[in-house]
């Protein structure tokens, strides 16, 4: 008996104790109404596909097979956030993509103009003009890259914090392979090295209130026809940490050589709902189009 009243005082003087279903639910309701009256100050940045938005502090994940495309997506997304929208970005490139060929990439996008036609100066008077004209609209956008090859964490920590001054609203890293940790990491230290640098950038994107997108190479299975989080295998740690994780997908149809059908699936999602976005892909300038919003751009 004497035990028992022990636990029943502990029970009444302990805050936090024990909690009743209406002071959980009037916290709750706090919560919700701080919330709604932040979504005037900008808490998400719309990313111009569908209804994917990315939110303040999110970790993301950007997959795909091997020459899918998940990198010149990623310079669409980028294109529709800072050249489009004008909301500032900040790419980190710790890999073997330089500052040129995403320029190039940016303006055969802006300009509709094959990148093969750019890449080999096989242009007419007419195209000169639509690449002057795509140069001074990319020109004005608020994007800024640092390219350091096998940077480490530090260095993207320095960065970030510079790119949220200059006021980006997404930071993207494009290479993730290449940075000094994981290149640098023993074969049986290398999952754990993962699992720390995500862990990090997470932290990185909590304190500096940025989404921070992270693009990836998936491994491809032999029996799946669109990628899935399972593809991630002895690496399962990665979706576990990302709050948002997507994939791109993309239907070769070999009579068409302009436009494909494309998918951008989001298999994760902690603020928002999971499902997918049908995309287009111009094969040659590498755009990615919203199906349901661009479908006469093509």
């Amino acid at each position: 008996m004497e035990k028992e009243n022990e636990i029943t005082e502990i029970a009444k003087t302990e805050s936090g104790f024990c909690t009743s279903i209406n002071e959980a639910l009037n916290a709750t309701l706090d919560c919700i109404e701080k919330k709604a009256k932040k979504r005037d100050m900008s808490e998400t940045l719309q990313t111009g596909f569908g209804n994917l938005d990315f939110h303040k502090g999110e970790l993301i994940i950007l997959g795909a097979w091997p020459y899918i495309g998940k990198s010149t997506f990623a310079i669409s997304l980028i294109k529709q956030i800072a050249v489009d929208n004008k909301n500032a970005v900040g790419l980190i490139i710790p890999g073997n993509f330089d500052n040129s060929q995403v320029s190039e990439r940016m303006i055969s996008m802006c300009s509709y103009i094959p990148i093969e036609k750019i890449h080999n100066a096989k242009l007419e008077d007419s195209d000169i003009k639509k690449i002057h004209d795509a140069a001074t609209k990319i020109y004005d956008s608020p994007l800024y890259f640092m390219n350091t090859p096998n940077c480490s964490l530090i260095d993207i920590k320095i960065a970030i914090e510079s790119m949220v001054k200059k006021k980006a609203k997404l930071i993207v890293i494009e290479g993730f392979e290449f940075l000094e940790e994981l290149v640098d990491s023993e074969p049986e230290w290398y999952r754990a090295s993962i699992e720390s640098i995500l862990n990090n950038l997470k932290a990185l994107a909590m304190e500096f209130d940025v989404p921070i997108m992270i693009v990836m190479d998936l491994p491809r299975p032999e029996d799946a026809c669109e990628p899935r989080l399972t593809d991630f295998k002895k690496y399962m740690i990665i979706p576990r940490i990302a709050d948002k994780v997507l994939f791109i997908n993309r239907y070769r149809n070999k009579d068409n050589f302009i436009c494909q059908e494309a998918k951008l699936i989001i298999a994760k999602n902690n603020n928002g709902s999971t499902g997918n976005i049908a995309l287009l892909y111009q094969i040659r300038t590498g755009l990615f189009l919203d199906r349901a919003r661009d479908l006469e751009a093509v």
